[in-house]
């Protein structure tokens, strides 16, 4: 198999990148949400809405950049497929080759 150990390191870089999305998408939802449920002053509230925009806005890039490795990791799943079907018919071939 060509592509598995590119497909099996673009595995290991979605992974990644998903606990990033995940990571950044909560923070973003607790920083947002904070100054309605705490009591805070207005430098607080502040603080936690510019953390949560920042937060927002690096998920929405994080989650562009996913999707884009998402397509490669498709298609490297594609190539390696086909590659195996090839391998497989050459081998059928072979066989009926030398047995008939």
């Amino acid at each position: 198999m060509g592509f598995e150990l590119q497909r099996l390191t673009a595995s290991g870089v979605i992974h990644t990148e998903r606990t990033i999305l995940c990571s950044l998408g909560a923070s973003a939802v607790l920083c947002l949400s904070a100054p309605f449920f705490l009591n805070t002053d207005r430098i607080t509230t502040g603080m936690l809405l510019g953390a949560g925009t920042l937060s927002a806005g690096l998920f929405g890039v994080s989650a562009q950049i996913s999707e884009g490795k998402q397509k490669v990791y498709r298609s490297l799943e594609e190539a390696d497929l086909k590659s195996l079907k090839q391998h497989l018919q050459g081998e059928a071939v072979y066989d009926y080759v030398t047995t008939a």
